[in-house]
């Protein structure tokens, strides 16, 4: 009898722990990276610890590292192309504005998905040098890596760029690698 008692409170001291999460105070970088998702490809944001694409209740913008407080909580029986993991703000820390001459790599990559089948690009044109990619952010060209960047977005090539802000809202390509 004491043994089914002390069994039944691990399992509910367990139950109770995985349903509450820990707390973790994280930096998250000014830029967002591609990761490779269930069968397709996301701009996620990137932290010392873990690589998110949506943290509730924050607002990422490009351009500004940040310190937050989350509690990352496990889902139990997450949907089949979904996260076992929730990320939830608790608290912003900082919120810093990087210098005017931050540069960062990002990989440039034009199909969004990982296998065969429908390709849809990352990259929407807005004009001659100015595209969105994953509808999250415009990257400016710069005149003299046009040609480059169209092998990109016309051949399929996967590279990696240099990159500068402009605004929250726009980054600009300075180099390919």
């Amino acid at each position: 009898m004491k043994i089914k008692l002390v069994l039944l409170l691990i399992l509910i001291s367990t139950i109770g722990k995985s349903q509450s999460g820990r707390n973790q105070t994280i930096t998250v970088e000014p830029y967002m990276v591609v990761r490779n998702d269930a069968f397709f490809k996301i701009l996620t944001i990137k932290s010392n610890d873990c690589y998110a694409d949506f943290i509730q209740g924050f607002d990422f913008q490009w351009g500004y590292a940040y310190k937050l407080k989350i509690k990352i909580k496990k889902i139990k029986n997450p949907p089949q192309d979904a996260s076992d993991t929730d990320y939830i703000l608790l608290k912003t820390i900082s919120k810093t504005k990087v210098p005017d001459d931050y540069q960062f790599k990002m990989l440039l990559d034009k199909d969004l998905y990982l296998g065969p089948g429908e390709q849809v690009s990352n990259f929407e044109s807005i004009n001659d040098s100015t595209y969105t990619y994953f509808d999250k952010i415009e990257i400016e060209i710069a005149s003299t890596l046009k040609d480059e960047f169209n092998k990109i977005i016309n051949e399929g090539q996967v590279r990696y760029g240099n990159f500068i802000f402009i605004s929250p809202t726009k980054i600009k390509l300075i180099k390919l690698d």
